[in-house]
């Protein structure tokens, strides 16, 4: 089909840390992906020949917080400032190891000055466990789709488990290819007046109300019940749960677990590939009382740095004489990554002995990323370390 459409596309690669596996997908693989699915309606992924590689030790391990579209943490403030010699209505994508809380992409876009720019500056994440299809999906959220109804064919493009998908390409339906065609970050595929404009979306009844893009789905910590059935125990249920690209209610899921899931959780973090794992450390932390200390100082104890991130990220989350022993041997470990994510836990945490640690760590560690992020930390409210 004949391109009408064209979604501009500009990627930033962020160097992966040692000790990180190889991303499973590389960006251009996935930039093929996401034109096997567009190409079909008419619409051209553009991706700018000028990508650029970025050495960014403490966001390498991106927080993101909940994954909501249109708020950013203060990390992604960081990252999508650099959008070197892209415009403002154009979509950047930042590979990115991983993310806290451990999703495999995030949808979002940077803070908007509402007369300079109505709609925001158009960004997306992906993470080195990314499935085929995550680019696309992510690319969609920012494109204004949401996600399909979980009982929707596994074909479909913006289901929440794209690793799962058993089409190729993956599919968008009539209305999401209106959707996309209308998207402010759309454009003809070349100067010159728009194609045509697109049809209406087809007669029928009106769709469910959907989550907002990019947003936690409202029935992602009661899913996990009836897939009990279908699992093999809850280690099976935690595990289908957390391989999802984005959309988990974590702090839900964790309520509706409670206590009694630590055996099931330690299990996952033994049993998964990274990603997973980590996952399974964010619930510990958050589980009340700090009932999952054991499992998020497993975590911190794992062969995967992607794991102990995520345990250096989440301890503050546990109680302070526990989490300050735990975020004290994180400090120490070797890898950048995780050490960062200690420090601003152990500010966030703030306990004497941890700030004369950071107070150290900001004039002595042999990372000057490091260092720089520490001193900066120290001279903050100790709530604003994320």
């Amino acid at each position: 089909m004949t391109a009408t459409h064209r979604v501009p596309l500009h990627f930033k690669v962020l160097k992966l840390l040692p000790g990180e596996p190889p991303r499973k997908m590389t960006p251009d693989a996935m930039k093929d992906h996401m034109s096997e699915v567009y190409a079909p309606h008419g619409i051209d992924v553009d991706v700018a020949p000028a990508v650029e590689e970025l050495d960014l030790e403490v966001l390498t391990d991106l927080t993101v917080g909940g994954c909501t579209l249109g708020h950013t943490t203060t990390e992604q403030k960081q990252l999508f400032a650099y959008r070197k010699d892209v415009p403002d209505d154009e979509i950047c994508v930042y590979f990115v190891a991983s993310t806290h809380l451990s999703w495999a992409g995030c949808a979002s876009r940077a803070d908007a000055d509402p007369i300079r720019f109505p709609n925001g500056r158009p960004a997306a994440v992906v993470t080195s466990d990314a499935s085929a299809w995550t680019l696309a999906h992510e690319c969609g959220h920012v494109l204004g789709l949401t996600h399909v109804d979980p009982d929707a064919p596994i074909t479909r493009l913006m289901v929440r488990e794209t690793a799962d998908i058993t089409a190729n390409p993956a599919a968008l339906d009539a209305a999401e290819v209106v959707t996309i065609k209308h998207s402010p970050f759309v454009k003809p595929p070349t100067p010159g007046p728009p194609g045509p404009p697109p049809a209406p979306a087809p007669a029928g009844p009106a769709p469910a109300p959907r989550a907002a893009p990019g947003s936690p789905d409202a029935d992602a910590a009661d899913a996990i019940v009836p897939k009990l059935d279908k699992a093999d125990g809850l280690a099976d249920a935690i595990r289908i749960e957390l391989d999802r690209d984005d959309g988990l209610d974590y702090e839900g899921l964790a309520r509706e677990l409670g206590p009694s899931a630590v055996d099931a959780l330690g299990d996952v973090v033994r049993e998964s590939r990274p990603r997973i794992a980590a996952g399974a450390v964010d619930l510990a932390g958050m589980i009340e009382g700090g009932a999952g200390l054991s499992v998020v100082a497993q975590g911190a104890a794992s062969d995967h740095r992607v794991v102990r991130v995520a345990a250096g990220a989440i301890a503050s989350r546990l109680p302070e004489q526990p989490a300050t022993r735990l975020v004290m041997r994180l400090l120490a470990d070797g890898d950048v990554g995780v050490r960062g994510h200690a420090v601003r836990s152990a500010v966030r945490i703030g306990t004497d002995s941890l700030r004369e640690r950071v107070r150290e760590i900001a004039m002595h560690d042999e990372s000057p990323a490091i260092q720089e992020l520490a001193a900066g930390l120290l001279d903050r409210p100790s709530d604003s370390a994320s």
